[in-house]
C-alpha cells in the first residue's frame, strides 16, 4: 500500500485521486437528485390533497387556500403561486357538478414554488449554462363533486 501510495512516477496517487473525486462526484449528485425528487413528490402531494379538497367543495376556499400557502412556507418554499379553477378568496363562484357536461365539471389546481435552499443541480458543473430559478411547477385536474351551491 505505501509503495502505491510512492510511486516514483505518481500514477497511483494521481489515479486514486481521480478515482475518489469522480466517486464522490456521483455519489453527491445522486444524494442530491433523491433529495430534489423528494421535494418535487412533497408539492405533488399537497397538490393531491387540496385538489380533492376542491373537488368536494367545487373551488379553493380561503381556509384551504391559506393553510395551503402555510404548510409550503413551513415546508420550505418560497416564491408560491397557486392557480385554481375557482378560488373563493378570488370572489369566483363553486364550479358545480353537471352531468350533462362533465367538461363544465372539471377542477383544475396548480401549484409552483421555489425550494430553499436551492438544490445543487450536477449539470451546472459540466456546462449546461447560468443557474436560473430552480421552479417546481405540479399541475391536477378532477371532476367536481359539489351538486348545489
Amino acid at each position: 500500500m505505501i509503495r502505491f501510495m510512492t510511486d516514483s512516477k505518481g500514477y497511483g496517487t494521481i489515479q486514486w485521486v481521480l478515482y475518489s473525486a469522480l466517486i464522490t462526484f456521483l455519489i453527491f449528485g445522486s444524494i442530491d437528485y433523491w433529495i430534489t425528487q423528494q421535494r418535487v413528490s412533497q408539492v405533488e402531494h399537497f397538490k393531491q390533497y387540496y385538489l380533492d379538497r376542491m373537488r368536494l367543495e367545487g373551488f379553493l376556499t380561503v381556509t384551504d387556500e391559506n393553510m395551503l400557502i402555510t404548510k409550503l412556507t413551513e415546508a420550505r418554499y418560497s416564491n408560491i403561486q397557486i392557480d385554481a379553477t375557482a378560488i373563493e378568496s378570488l370572489g369566483q363562484a363553486r364550479v358545480l357538478r353537471n352531468t350533462d357536461d362533465p367538461i363544465g365539471s372539471e377542477v383544475f389546481l396548480e401549484i409552483k414554488c421555489e425550494p430553499t435552499p436551492k438544490p445543487f443541480v450536477i449539470s451546472q458543473i459540466i456546462g449546461a449554462g447560468a443557474p436560473g430559478p430552480f421552479i417546481i411547477d405540479v399541475k391536477g385536474r378532477a371532476l367536481s363533486e359539489r351538486v348545489d351551491p
